[in-house]
């Protein structure tokens, strides 16, 4: 059995029928993303871990887990297979920076990144938003005063290049301020549960990048589609 910092014992118990009954319950209600639905309540059962218990370790300080915590908690994140390049992925980017896409000012894709099936249950600005954790410090997106906000869907081979960003106490190299987990996970307190991944450099956008509006309403308009021989997201008529 795991112990936590309270000296609680956790994990490595079988659970009940009602037990597993009650963590597929919860995700149903809670998240439709696909690691949430394919691989985290049989992860937590095969760990003896209820869903409580791994939502209070996915939102502690990694700071404040005992080695037996972050080594649980990096094995579920590690469950999750890496993107490899037929994985869809997904980058938020602020409205005031889709002009700069559009133009060809920014041709390549950087920092925190995630798979496209892990967020498709998010639908409006505000799910995105409370999900992703974007009010970071001095975060270029504003909930009270954007009307908008955008997404790139893109494919890559430069995966080599995506990383689960684990900060120095998970063994990693990734620093950042609250709300930054450092633990490979978001650190949405509405019930989502997101794998997020760090560019450990830039990545190209290549040919067939779709550029996406995303409105309050959750409304999505198709802005733009990459084309490599203009360098650039060529917009839609």
């Amino acid at each position: 059995l795991f112990k936590n910092a309270d000296g609680i014992e956790i994990g490595s118990k079988t659970l009940s029928d009602a037990e597993v009954k009650k963590i597929g319950d919860a995700l149903d209600e809670t998240t439709k993303s696909s690691f949430a639905n394919k691989n985290l309540g049989e992860v937590l059962k095969q760990q003896g871990l209820t869903l409580e218990e791994f939502n209070k370790l996915r939102l502690t300080d990694v700071s404040q887990l005992t080695n037996d915590e972050k080594a649980l908690l990096k094995m579920i994140r590690e469950s999750i297979p890496m993107p490899d390049s037929n994985t869809l992925m997904q980058k938020v980017i602020p409205a005031s920076d889709v002009q700069k896409y559009l133009d060809g000012t920014y041709t390549q894709i950087g920092g925190f990144v995630t798979r496209a099936e892990d967020v498709t249950q998010l639908k409006t600005y505000d799910d995105i938003y409370n999900s992703l954790r974007l009010d970071y410090p001095d975060t270029a997106y504003d909930i009270v005063s954007d009307d908008t906000l955008a997404v790139i869907r893109y494919n890559t081979n430069e995966t080599s290049k995506i990383q689960i960003p684990y900060s120095s106490e998970m063994g990693g190299v990734t620093t950042g301020a609250d709300p930054f987990t450092g633990n490979g996970f978001t650190k949405a307190t509405n019930g989502q549960i997101i794998p997020e991944y760090k560019m450990s450099d830039f990545a190209r956008i290549e040919d067939g990048a779709q550029l996406i509006e995303i409105g309050k309403d959750g409304k999505e308009t198709l802005k733009a589609i990459y084309d490599v021989d203009f360098g650039r997201f060529v917009p839609i008529e």
